[in-house]
């Protein structure tokens, strides 16, 4: 009834970056930190998307941030960032340098899609980023199987189409069935009516149909990083039945990056970080402690 909300959660912060204005969850621990961890949520996901482990961490000491990537969630819906994932991760850098310190070292965690921002994050600065956690990442391997479209999809030059791809996000993200069953299928089971409205509400907004189409106009496909020159510690989590980025491609992902651990949740779909909370902090906390 009242979108956008001037503060979506007590901890949230609105960051005025260069090209952006980005909506984050931050959690500042008290005394001495246990290191810096970076949320980064999947495609049509939020903060919201990683609520149970900023939470966890939050409680070990953490210094946590959790993030709305552009077009997502409650930050601006256009930027000025390039869309694909070299963009997003200068995006991301950009918001971390402003939250400060300059030279802090980070622990990158993304889930889906934002699997793949983080792992370009830690390319792009390999001396700032600690490690890295992928969940279910869409981060391919070369020479495998593509998880997602190259670049722009040709048919967006069609003369008509654009309005027609507005028309048919338009009416998923109107149609609460219809998002509903988008959402049972990341989840593996029925989603109830708080994780319903925790990814509906941010994309109910008359100009989110919009600023998807544009953004995935703008390149959000384009290429990802190479996992082969990652060179960090680096935990992969997967459900055992996730339908979106399927288990084989996690384990080509865990042989092409040297010395990645890889975990995998049984019974549990694409968004295990959410649906299996519980049993991601009993792997994903101990991991950390080792680190430190």
């Amino acid at each position: 009834r009242s979108y956008p909300p001037g503060r979506p959660y007590p901890d949230s912060v609105f960051v005025e970056l260069p090209l952006a204005t980005v909506h984050c969850r931050v959690s500042e621990p008290e005394g001495d930190s246990g290191g810096r961890v970076l949320l980064v949520h999947g495609l049509a996901g939020s903060t919201y998307s990683w609520r149970k482990q900023y939470e966890s961490l939050s409680e070990a000491g953490y210094r946590v941030v959790a993030v709305d990537v552009p077009p997502f969630g409650f930050s601006t819906r256009s930027d000025g960032y390039p869309a694909d994932a070299a963009g997003r991760a200068r995006l991301l850098w950009d918001l971390l340098d402003a939250l400060g310190p300059p030279d802090g070292s980070w622990i990158l965690a993304g889930h889906s899609l934002g699997g793949r921002y983080a792992a370009e994050m830690a390319l792009e600065r390999p001396a700032r980023a600690k490690a890295l956690v992928l969940a279910a990442a869409a981060v391919e391997v070369p020479g495998g199987a593509a998880l997602l479209p190259r670049g722009a999809p040709w048919y967006f030059r069609v003369p008509g189409v654009r309005a027609l791809a507005r028309a048919w996000i338009r009416s998923r993200l109107s149609d609460p069935r219809r998002f509903a069953a988008m959402q049972a299928e990341a989840y593996g089971r029925e989603p109830d009516a708080e994780e319903f409205l925790g990814y509906w509400a941010p994309l109910s907004s008359p100009d989110a149909s919009e600023a998807l189409v544009a953004w995935a106009w703008r390149g959000a496909f384009g290429p990802g990083p190479d996992p082969r020159a990652l060179a960090l510690p680096t935990l992969l989590l997967w459900g055992s039945k996730d339908a979106w980025v399927p288990l084989a491609n996690g384990e080509a992902l865990a042989a092409a990056i040297p010395g990645a651990r890889f975990e995998v949740i049984e019974g549990e779909g694409h968004c295990v970080v959410e649906t299996a909370g519980a049993a991601v902090d009993a792997l994903l906390l101990p991991w950390l402690e080792v680190l430190d």
